[in-house]
């Protein structure tokens, strides 16, 4: 069996091999071509362990997280766990991957496939709300299918804007960075617009005539007590694409427009029916993408690294 830390799993694979691996699990997940259990919560004292297993034609396995949200100010992840990966035909364990970095980077490509299937071929400048782990995935991510030249950045802890302009512009050193005093400003001059925060409550003004036109990213809310976005923004959006159906039950950002009509069910669509297939236009349209992710993802992108480290013949290997 094969381990792989959270180090060899970002050194294995570029992020353009990621992104590929989440069109592949969005053409499985259109084809109906898996079987993936609703993935189980349990919440305790704020805090959530996730179980998420899937089965696909060739491989198949489970990721195991916790979710401790105070762990930003205790300078420890957020998210921590373990992907197991297993013989398709045996059921043997053969791969066990450190799962903080496979969801960093596969939620990373997942925002990035949105970008690049909704966004102006042409995007400049875009914004990112929420600069921890994920915002910096995102953005990361969003560079690799845009040729962003200006990004716009908000967080309410002025510790995290520091360490994501010193992080990112190693990376990408020529993206401009502007930080922003509020989010309405942020808004106002990106075009693509993205959220990563777990925050209960909107972290976008309740604003008329701010929304108009433009693409939104929504990967942080992932439970019912979530949401990121405003009454005004959901009395603007057009159309709003969801990652998985589980989306509609799982998410404040869905289930409280639905419920207060801000929103129709007519409304909503599979985000794999713009990856796979024709694609619906969305030039001048307010738009909103909802990520809450899923076990699928996991597998696909986790059974690619471990086929690469089989390659490699990289990672820790142990009798099971």
């Amino acid at each position: 069996m094969i381990i792989l830390s959270k180090e060899e799993l970002s050194n294995l694979t570029s992020l353009r091999k990621v992104i590929g691996s989440v069109e592949k699990a969005f053409s499985i997940y259109k084809e109906e071509n898996y079987y993936m259990p609703e993935r189980m919560h349990v919440d305790y004292e704020g805090n959530t362990l996730l179980l998420m297993p899937c089965f696909t034609e060739g491989a198949f396995g489970v990721k195991l997280v916790s979710l401790f949200p105070e762990n930003s100010r205790k300078g420890e992840p957020v998210i921590q766990g373990i992907m197991i990966i297993n013989d398709p035909e045996t059921g043997s364990p053969i791969g066990i991957l450190e799962a903080s970095c496979l969801t960093a980077l596969r939620t990373g490509a997942v925002g990035a496939v949105a970008v690049k299937n909704l966004s102006e071929e042409g995007l400049k400048v875009a914004g990112v709300v929420g600069l921890g782990v994920q915002g910096f995935y995102q953005s990361l991510f969003l560079t690799e299918v845009r040729d962003v030249e200006r990004l716009y950045i908000y967080d309410k802890d002025v510790e995290k804007i520091e360490k994501f302009q010193k992080k990112f512009s190693e990376e990408r050193k020529v993206t401009d960075i502007v930080k922003c005093g509020n989010t309405e400003e942020l808004v106002e001059n990106s075009e693509v617009v993205i959220t990563a925060t777990s925050s209960p409550s909107p972290v976008l003004p309740d604003k008329t005539g701010l929304y108009g036109g433009k693409t939104f990213i929504g990967i942080g809310s992932y439970k019912p007590n979530m949401r990121e976005y405003p009454e005004a923004f959901f009395r603007t959006v057009e159309a709003v694409y969801v990652d998985t159906e589980q989306a509609t039950h799982e998410t404040g950002d869905i289930l409280d427009p639905l419920e207060e009509g801000w929103i129709e069910e007519s409304q909503i669509s599979p985000a794999s029916d713009f990856v796979v297939g024709s694609k619906s236009p969305t030039q001048g349209k307010t738009i909103l993408f909802k990520s809450v992710g899923m076990a699928l993802f996991d597998l696909v992108v986790g059974n690619m690294v471990y086929k690469v480290a089989k390659e490699k013949d990289r990672g820790a290997y142990i009798e099971f």
